[in-house]
């Protein structure tokens, strides 16, 4: 008898817990998505397994936040912890090779991750058209150090901040930034301790542009073309450079399209 009841409870559980994931499969896919969106990649993941129709919904959050230490516990043995960053890896590839699009990419980065894995997923944002990408990196782990040439096309900057800023400090060999279809900032600071070329198409709000750059040596100008027509007033762009080439800042007028060798 005690058999008996003892299978009969053990039953009863079974159907109410398939009751709740039942329930869980009724709840919309957009309420879903904004209670994932609150946890870590590993939460999201474990949660594929709490009904069929959740197993794939986890991937298309839009906001993602890679962090090794979610899965890495740095205090264990270097096996285990290897087989913790193996798995890391294998969940992140999963998550990049989503083709939803992306409106967040942040990304911590320290020395257990390679570059070209993190220049993978980076790539992998881009074609998914994520909307910013944040970083943030061990100050002893050189990031970018092999990158020539940047080119930034679309590039969104805070709308209510007219000035921007790009430092390329920890790019150590850039030497050619190209800027494309840039029309938020009116005035823009570049500085680089190796950029040689700079490029900057369809920018027709910058009216002041200043290059900080000790190795800097040419700079090509075009404003925002529409249909193939210019404007017919431009808007004239005064460009400050701080180079070697100079003793002190050097000005120049820009007043139509410009390739400038120093």
């Amino acid at each position: 008898m005690e058999s008996i009841d003892k299978t009969v409870h053990m039953s009863k559980r079974r159907n109410a817990s398939e009751d709740d994931i039942s329930k869980v499969s009724l709840v919309p896919n957009k309420i879903i998505l904004q209670m994932l969106s609150s946890l870590s990649i590993k939460e999201r993941a474990q949660t594929s397994v709490l009904a069929r129709r959740w197993k794939y919904t986890w991937l298309g959050v839009v906001n993602i936040n890679i962090d090794p230490k979610d899965f890495v516990e740095e205090y264990l043995m270097k096996s285990t912890r290897y087989r913790q960053m193996k798995k890391f890896r294998k969940v992140i590839d999963q998550v990049m090779n989503c083709d939803s699009g992306i409106n967040i990419l942040g990304m911590v980065i320290n020395t257990s991750m390679d570059g070209n894995t993190v220049n993978l997923w980076i790539l992998r944002a881009m074609r998914r058209k994520s909307l910013t990408v944040e970083f943030i990196s061990f100050k002893d782990l050189p990031i970018y150090s092999s990158l020539a040439e940047l080119t930034l096309v679309d590039a969104y900057f805070e709308k209510d901040s007219d000035h921007v800023i790009l430092p390329f400090a920890g790019f150590s060999s850039l030497e050619k930034l190209n800027i494309r279809n840039c029309d938020a900032p009116i005035t823009m600071s570049i500085e680089s301790p190796t950029l040689k070329s700079l490029s900057i198409k369809e920018a027709y709000n910058l009216v002041l542009l200043r290059v900080v750059a000790p190795e800097f040596s040419d700079l090509s100008f075009k404003r925002f073309v529409e249909d193939g027509v210019e404007y017919e007033h431009p808007k004239p762009l005064l460009v400050e450079l701080i180079c070697r080439k100079f003793s002190t800042a050097k000005l120049f007028l820009i007043n139509s399209d410009t390739d400038l060798h120093i």
